[in-house]
Protein backbone atom coordinates (compact mmCIF):
# COMPACT_ATOMS: atom_id res chain seq x y z
CA UNK A 1 0.00 0.00 0.00
CA UNK A 2 0.91 3.46 -0.90
CA UNK A 3 1.92 5.68 2.25
CA UNK A 4 -1.22 7.97 1.32
CA UNK A 5 -3.83 4.90 1.75
CA UNK A 6 -2.61 4.17 5.09
CA UNK A 7 -3.48 7.60 6.13
CA UNK A 8 -6.67 7.56 4.59
CA UNK A 9 -7.43 4.28 6.51
CA UNK A 10 -6.10 5.69 9.15
CA UNK A 11 -8.54 8.62 9.02
CA UNK A 12 -11.44 6.40 8.64
CA UNK A 13 -10.68 3.91 11.40
CA UNK A 14 -10.72 7.18 13.43
CA UNK A 15 -13.71 8.12 12.21
CA UNK A 16 -15.62 4.97 12.12
CA UNK A 17 -14.13 4.34 15.96
CA UNK A 18 -15.63 8.23 16.93
CA UNK A 19 -18.99 7.17 15.61
CA UNK A 20 -18.94 4.39 17.32
CA UNK A 21 -18.18 5.91 20.55
CA UNK A 22 -21.22 8.68 20.06
CA UNK A 23 -23.66 5.87 19.04
CA UNK A 24 -22.65 3.69 22.56
CA UNK A 25 -22.53 6.92 23.83
CA UNK A 26 -26.37 7.92 23.28
CA UNK A 27 -27.10 4.19 23.74
CA UNK A 28 -25.80 4.46 27.59
CA UNK A 29 -28.01 7.66 28.11
CA UNK A 30 -31.21 5.86 26.67
CA UNK A 31 -30.89 2.74 28.87
CA UNK A 32 -30.28 5.45 31.89
CA UNK A 33 -33.45 7.16 30.79
CA UNK A 34 -35.13 3.71 30.58
CA UNK A 35 -33.96 2.59 33.90
CA UNK A 36 -35.21 5.93 35.68
CA UNK A 37 -38.74 5.34 34.12
CA UNK A 38 -39.11 1.64 35.04
CA UNK A 39 -38.20 3.01 38.76
CA UNK A 40 -40.08 5.86 39.00
CA UNK A 41 -43.28 3.53 37.62
CA UNK A 42 -41.74 0.71 40.42
CA UNK A 43 -41.93 3.54 42.79
CA UNK A 44 -46.02 4.54 42.06
CA UNK A 45 -46.83 1.39 41.73
CA UNK A 46 -45.01 0.51 45.46
CA UNK A 47 -47.08 3.24 46.51
CA UNK A 48 -50.62 2.42 45.08
CA UNK A 49 -50.00 -1.09 46.74
CA UNK A 50 -49.60 0.43 49.87
CA UNK A 51 -52.61 2.24 49.67
CA UNK A 52 -54.86 -1.22 48.46
CA UNK A 53 -53.39 -2.95 51.14
CA UNK A 54 -54.42 0.17 53.51
CA UNK A 55 -57.86 -0.07 52.37
CA UNK A 56 -58.06 -3.50 52.29
CA UNK A 57 -57.11 -4.07 55.84
CA UNK A 58 -59.51 -1.13 56.84
CA UNK A 59 -62.11 -2.93 54.89
CA UNK A 60 -61.67 -6.35 56.35
CA UNK A 61 -61.48 -5.49 59.86
CA UNK A 62 -64.99 -3.40 59.46
CA UNK A 63 -66.34 -6.13 57.67
CA UNK A 64 -65.01 -8.60 60.41
CA UNK A 65 -66.94 -5.91 63.27
CA UNK A 66 -69.85 -5.86 61.49
CA UNK A 67 -70.12 -9.64 60.74
CA UNK A 68 -69.57 -10.22 64.50
CA UNK A 69 -72.29 -9.48 66.65
CA UNK A 70 -70.25 -10.62 70.11
CA UNK A 71 -67.35 -7.92 69.09
CA UNK A 72 -70.02 -5.10 68.73
CA UNK A 73 -71.69 -5.52 72.05
CA UNK A 74 -68.26 -5.68 73.79
CA UNK A 75 -66.99 -2.26 71.68
CA UNK A 76 -70.27 -0.58 72.71
CA UNK A 77 -70.30 -1.50 75.77
CA UNK A 78 -66.54 -0.73 76.41
CA UNK A 79 -66.74 2.49 74.82
CA UNK A 80 -70.33 2.86 77.65
CA UNK A 81 -69.34 1.48 80.52
CA UNK A 82 -65.38 1.39 80.20
CA UNK A 83 -63.11 -1.41 80.65
CA UNK A 84 -63.97 -2.31 84.09
CA UNK A 85 -67.57 -3.66 82.66
CA UNK A 86 -66.09 -6.31 80.48
CA UNK A 87 -66.06 -9.74 81.66
CA UNK A 88 -63.32 -11.83 81.57
CA UNK A 89 -63.74 -12.86 78.01
CA UNK A 90 -65.08 -9.89 76.81
CA UNK A 91 -61.71 -8.00 78.37
CA UNK A 92 -59.93 -10.77 76.20
CA UNK A 93 -61.99 -9.69 72.79
CA UNK A 94 -61.72 -5.78 73.16
CA UNK A 95 -57.60 -6.37 73.70
CA UNK A 96 -57.52 -8.80 70.51
CA UNK A 97 -59.60 -5.70 68.55
CA UNK A 98 -57.67 -3.33 69.55
CA UNK A 99 -54.19 -5.02 69.39
CA UNK A 100 -55.63 -5.85 65.80
CA UNK A 101 -56.15 -2.22 65.44
CA UNK A 102 -52.71 -1.58 67.04
CA UNK A 103 -50.83 -3.47 64.14
CA UNK A 104 -52.55 -2.24 61.23
CA UNK A 105 -51.49 1.36 61.96
CA UNK A 106 -48.39 0.29 62.67
CA UNK A 107 -48.32 -1.51 59.09
CA UNK A 108 -49.26 2.00 57.82
CA UNK A 109 -46.77 3.61 59.74
CA UNK A 110 -44.38 1.29 58.55
CA UNK A 111 -45.62 2.36 54.88
CA UNK A 112 -44.95 5.76 55.63
CA UNK A 113 -42.02 5.76 56.65
CA UNK A 114 -40.80 3.74 53.21
CA UNK A 115 -42.38 6.97 51.52
CA UNK A 116 -45.49 4.55 50.38
CA UNK A 117 -48.22 6.50 52.22
CA UNK A 118 -48.44 10.92 52.62
CA UNK A 119 -48.16 12.67 56.00
CA UNK A 120 -51.63 13.62 55.76
CA UNK A 121 -52.54 9.89 55.98
CA UNK A 122 -50.32 9.45 59.33
CA UNK A 123 -51.83 12.41 60.92
CA UNK A 124 -54.89 11.70 60.24
CA UNK A 125 -53.77 8.36 62.25
CA UNK A 126 -52.06 10.02 65.19
CA UNK A 127 -55.33 12.33 65.74
CA UNK A 128 -57.30 9.35 66.36
CA UNK A 129 -54.85 7.42 68.08
CA UNK A 130 -54.31 10.63 70.81
CA UNK A 131 -58.09 11.88 70.89
CA UNK A 132 -59.24 8.32 72.43
CA UNK A 133 -57.04 5.17 71.22
CA UNK A 134 -53.87 5.85 73.21
CA UNK A 135 -55.88 6.10 76.62
CA UNK A 136 -58.26 3.34 76.11
CA UNK A 137 -55.05 0.92 74.98
CA UNK A 138 -53.18 2.19 78.08
CA UNK A 139 -56.40 1.14 79.96
CA UNK A 140 -56.30 -2.18 78.25
CA UNK A 141 -52.67 -2.82 79.11
CA UNK A 142 -51.81 -3.46 75.19
CA UNK A 143 -49.22 -0.61 74.54
CA UNK A 144 -46.76 -3.04 74.94
CA UNK A 145 -48.19 -4.76 71.36
CA UNK A 146 -46.50 -1.64 69.60
CA UNK A 147 -43.29 -3.03 68.25
CA UNK A 148 -41.95 -0.52 66.00
CA UNK A 149 -40.01 2.07 68.94
CA UNK A 150 -40.12 5.09 66.88
CA UNK A 151 -44.01 5.13 65.96
CA UNK A 152 -44.57 4.44 69.73
CA UNK A 153 -42.38 7.42 70.32
CA UNK A 154 -44.20 9.93 67.94
CA UNK A 155 -47.64 8.81 69.79
CA UNK A 156 -46.08 10.01 73.18
CA UNK A 157 -44.75 12.85 71.86
CA UNK A 158 -48.29 13.48 70.41
CA UNK A 159 -50.41 12.54 73.58
CA UNK A 160 -47.90 14.73 75.66
CA UNK A 161 -48.38 17.47 73.69
CA UNK A 162 -51.95 16.97 73.94
CA UNK A 163 -51.95 16.79 77.19
CA UNK A 164 -49.83 20.24 77.35
CA UNK A 165 -52.58 22.18 75.36
CA UNK A 166 -55.24 21.01 77.69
Amino acid sequence: MQPHTIGILEMNVEKASHWFSLIANAGVLIGIFAVALELNQASRLSEANAYQTRSSEITTSLVELALSEDLAIVLVKLDEEGVSSLSPTELRRARAWNSAVIRRMQSQYYQYEQGFLETEVVDETFDIIVSNAYDLWKELDILDTIENSAWLSEIELRVNLEDRQD
